[in-house]
């Protein structure tokens, strides 16, 4: 879990473990007040009675630590984390709501046995939870708790309120189980018990107590410049965003009267006039002392980045991409903190919405049937009046700000209409605001539904994915305190927005920045995505969608969400940006101790068009069918990141068939067996594509029309094993050979199709097949004894096991060898099982049953037949070792599978088993016609199974997916930069069918 949270505490890692308790405190440490090691967390405190993991800063740590002091409580060290340890010594609970600042934090009272889950009174920081029989789990985002297999349900529902909200409302997240941590509230668990309540300790409420305009402006100045003086302290470098906007400006402004060393300024613009605020900006940059840091964002980049973005959001979000931007442009700068000018708008009246309210409570009068008859209407502002029958903040917030109404969103998702209004019904559940006044009601939605769910979220995850904090002077206890207590009819009035605000800082602001129309912190957004290549390849442009977003039916802020509907659920399931459990693969090659993969970096840019062949992927199990299914995978996931449009076709798979969480169904075509068709089709796409791909011989006709007809797309074939070691003759020799790349699934294939077809050593490359990414993970506990049981296996019996088909033709894979084998070592070993996994034929099984019988091994062979994939980790837990001295195996993806299951592996020397272990390094390899070599290297692991224990970092270094997907790339790349052939074209008219 730290490791996922790497890129927001890059500084320092730490954790706390007491057994005792079965608890953990895990902290990544993003160092901003006392870089020493004395601010190493999780922290202790008070002998150790106190522990805690903190995130966010607390700024009037000096004054509360002067009265601690005081009051005789003694400190180790400079760090604002061990004012609240000692705050809550001497406080307890209520020492919560004496801190001022930004924080979520997990705090362990070892006495009490008490365990605190906090979060700030503004919800600045975020801090997610989930308590379920297990006990309590928590994190600062939702990627941390991959880790975590029994809260990996998806709430398969978000998709709604994405479409409605543009984000994620509290209290939903896309883990059914993990909910954030409510506002200015904390949780007190009980380790004994298992019992929990949470309770609020700050809320703000409006008074309406200030209605002097000028006792309101005095507040104003000082409470405010309070604010960023606090904001401002810090012992590492800090900045200032300067958007050129009003908000933005007046924090720039009190920084740099304030900052005592030059104050670092950090601001975006664009070419293009329309977007860039760079004039106001440099208006403010001569008043000011500071210094200016500049960028220009350009088109390129957004296109380059926006994969980046997407995969850094960790819960999807029609916004903070210009966060992201400006974020890592700060990192660059070589700052670890910024202060925004988020909260302006939404608690002086900046946006529309505090204009429109008055029409909004004449609206809500009307009856539902004719708010909901709005949908048949053309006009946006009359379909969103729907929503107005839900009632509530909800209702007139969705009414204002709504992105798509209900129906849209059920024709969309395929879901009732009626359930969608229901899910909307039930969630998030807003407080009664109709005592406000209008426009103190359009603050309370601004500031706890969109500020607290969007900007606040998006500004936490995307600067912390460059490990850069976000701090928020308008959201200061005090400051907020403040600001809800001044009159509407003194806060709101003027004949500009936020006049009281523009009349507090008049005097340090020039008049243009205040004297202007407001333009927001914002891209060009219609432009850049309609252009982008990452969109287009999750939203084709030639769909409805697509039309209506170019065609200026659609805001860019909707069309965002669309494209996370679909490319954020795909990555649900890939684990890209989301929330997949973590895998053996991803613990090592994500580690920066173990680097697996290799950054290729071309200056060819040209992107391609790519066409994947099948024979079947997904209607049936085998080591092909897994290598076409990842091989597709990651040919789609490249696709995404360089622009590249891949589609793939399965000439037995049905288009039910297949499995979206290996790429979307808008890429694959399947034909159920309809050969013509297929072969019709694949022909008449592939001569429009740059490359294709062939999983399988078989489909070497296939690509030697495509070849025919079009010379300069270039042909990649993928050979496994024994479909290609035989001799080619006649026009299937000249089929593969016209081929521009050969991929041997192992050094052994290789080597015989150079001796055996005399392919040219240049065409060909060794792509070793891959782990599965989806593979269910290994399983961390005794073994299953309902599976005991059913197999009749006790728990102290040793087990081999073999995962294979049983027919006449797979002979070659050695159970009859194991089972020998078995029959000598039974006086030896007298409590060793052999469990064969797999289909098998009745044939087959009435031989083996015979051979058995002979050998009197009725109780010690056990025929499980087929497995499906998710009961796989279970039946390899049963296992001690796993064995298959196999004489003509391609690669043997199972052998990988077995040693991801941390079994040890004994396997054939003879064919492509030698690289699936590594020449020997992985496991043992046997002589497969050997019975007593292979009887001798089962001995040898019975009597040290730990010795042979696969090497798992040795294994994902070589058959992990990212590893897998890199070499695609480098393979992609090649072609991409070769130069192409000069190729003499045959006229249609002039090929004769006799030619053909």
């Amino acid at each position: 879990m730290c490791r996922l949270l790497q890129h927001g505490g890059p500084d320092d890692e730490g954790v706390f473990v007491s057994e005792e308790h079965h608890l953990v405190l895990g902290n990544r440490r993003l160092s901003l007040i006392d870089l020493s090691n004395c601010g190493h967390q999780p922290m202790s405190y008070a002998g150790n009675r106190y522990e805690i993991t903190f995130n966010g800063e607390i700024y009037n740590y000096r004054e509360l630590k002067t009265e601690l002091k005081n009051a005789g409580y003694t400190f180790k060290t400079e760090s604002d984390t061990e004012v609240i340890l000692a705050a809550f010594a001497a406080w307890g609970t209520a020492s919560f709501s004496r801190l001022s600042g930004m924080f979520a934090f997990a705090l362990w009272d070892n006495v009490e046995r008490k365990f605190y889950l906090v979060r700030d009174s503004a919800g600045i920081k975020p801090l997610y939870y989930a308590i379920t029989k297990e006990g309590l789990a928590f994190a600062s985002e939702i990627r941390a708790f991959k880790p975590i297999p029994y809260l990996q349900e998806e709430n398969k529902l978000w998709q709604v309120y994405l479409m409605a909200y543009g984000h994620l409302p509290e209290p939903i997240t896309v883990l059914k189980q993990v909910q954030p941590l409510k506002k200015g509230t904390y949780l007190c668990y009980k380790i004994r018990s298992g019992s929990w309540k949470s309770e609020s300790f700050k809320q703000y409420h409006f008074t309406e107590a200030i209605n002097g305009r000028e006792q309101a402006i005095s507040l104003i100045k000082d409470s405010l410049y309070q604010s960023v003086k606090s904001h401002l302290i810090a012992d590492a470098p800090i900045g200032v965003f300067l958007s050129g906007g009003l908000d933005s400006s007046i924090i720039a402004m009190l920084s740099s009267v304030e900052k005592q060393a030059k104050l670092n300024t950090l601001s975006l613009f664009f070419e293009d006039a329309e977007f860039s605020e760079k004039k106001y900006q440099d208006m403010l940059l001569e008043k000011m002392d500071c210094t200016p840091n500049q960028y220009l964002l350009r088109e390129e980049e957004f296109h380059q980045k926006l994969p980046d973005i997407f995969r850094a959001m960790d819960q999807p979000s029609s916004d903070g991409i210009n966060t992201w931007f400006i974020s890592k442009y700060a990192k660059e700068t070589g700052l670890k903190a910024v202060l925004s000018g988020i909260g302006g708008d939404e608690l002086f009246g900046g946006y529309p919405s505090f204009q429109r309210m008055k029409i909004v409570g004449h609206l809500e009068t009307l009856s539902n049937k004719l708010l909901r008859s709005g949908k048949y209407t053309g006009l946006k502002k009359f379909r969103r009046m729907g929503y107005l029958s839900l009632g509530g903040a909800t209702g007139k917030y969705l009414f204002l700000r709504g992105q798509f109404i209900p129906y849209e969103i059920a024709r969309y998702l395929d879901l009732p209409e009626e359930q969608v209004w229901k899910l909307l019904e039930e969630q998030p559940l807003c407080e009664d605001v109709s005592q406000l006044t209008p426009k103190n009601q359009a603050s309370w939605m601004e500031t706890n539904l969109y500020m607290q769910n969007q900007l606040l979220r998006d500004a936490d995850v995307m600067s912390m994915a460059h490990g850069v904090e976000i701090r928020i002077p308008y959201l200061d206890k005090e400051f907020l305190e403040l600001a809800h207590s001044i009159k509407s009819s003194v806060k709101y009035a003027g004949e500009r927005p936020k006049q009281l605000l523009i009349d507090s800082f008049k005097n340090i602001l020039p008049p243009s920045i205040w004297n202007r129309p407001k333009m927001g912190f914002r891209l060009p957004f219609e432009k850049w995505l309609a252009n982008n290549p990452y969109a287009k390849n999750i939203i084709s442009p030639g769909t409805r969608e697509y039309q209506r977003f170019i065609s200026g039916g659609m805001h860019w802020s909707q069309f965002l969400t669309l494209l996370l509907t679909k490319n954020f659920r795909a990555d649900f399931t890939s684990g890209a940006t989301g929330i997949k459990r973590e895998t053996v693969w991803e613990k090592y090659s994500s580690s920066p101790k173990f680097p697996v993969t290799e950054t290729i970096e071309r200056s060819d840019t040209r992107t391609n068009k790519i066409l994947f062949l099948t024979l079947r992927i997904f209607s049936s199990t085998g080591g092909i069918e897994k290598v076409s299914k990842v091989a597709g995978k990651a040919l789609y996931d490249l696709g995404r990141e360089s622009g590249d449009e891949v589609s793939i076709c399965s000439m037995y798979d049905k288009q039910k068939d297949m499995d979206e969480k290996y790429f979307p169904a808008e890429a694959f075509t399947g034909f159920g067996i309809n050969k013509l068709r297929f072969m019709t089709a694949c022909v008449r796409n592939g001569v429009k594509n740059d490359i294709v791909i062939l999983s399988h011989a078989n489909l070497l006709l296939v690509g030697f029309f495509i070849k025919l007809f079009s010379p300069k797309t270039q042909l990649i074939l993928i050979a496994h094993g024994i479909e290609v070691w035989e001799p080619f003759t006649g026009i299937r020799k000249r089929m593969l050979l016209r081929c521009d790349k050969i991929l041997a699934v192992s050094q052994y294939t290789e080597e015989v199709l150079i001796q055996l077809n005399k392919v040219s050593r240049e065409k060909l490359q060794v792509l070793n097949n891959c782990l599965d990414p989806f593979l269910e993970e290994p399983v961390e506990k005794e073994k299953d004894t309902a599976l005991l049981a059913k197999y009749h296996i006790s728990s102290a019996d040793r087990v081999l096991m073999t995962l294979t088909r049983l027919a006449a033709r797979e002979r070659y894979k050695g159970y009859d060898m194991v089972i020998e084998s078995l029959h000598k070592l039974k006086a030896s070993f007298p409590g060793l099982k052999y469990l064969i996994v797999g289909k098998y034929d009745e044939r087959e099984k009435e031989r083996l049953d015979k051979m058995i019988s002979a050998h009197r091994l009725e109780s010690q062979v056990i025929f499980a037949g087929f497995v499906p994939d998710e009961a796989l980790a279970d039946h390899f837990n049963l296992a001690d070792i796993y064995i298959m001295p196999s004489e003509k195996e391609g690669f043997g993806i199972v052998f990988i599978e077995a040693m991801y299951y941390n079994k040890p592996v004994i396997a054939g020397n003879r064919d492509g088993s030698v690289d699936a272990l590594l020449n020997g390094q992985l496991g043992l390899l046997v002589n497969p016609v050997n019975e007593e070599e292979i009887t001798s290297a089962i001995t040898k692991m019975i009597l040290d199974k730990e010795h042979y224990l696969p090497d798992q970092k040795l294994l994902m270094q070589n058959f992990s997916y990212p590893v897998y997907k890199n070499k695609w790339k480098g393979i992609l790349e090649d072609l991409k930069a070769s130069p192409q052939e000069t190729y003499k074209v045959f006229s249609p008219a002039l090929v004769g069918s006799k030619t053909l």
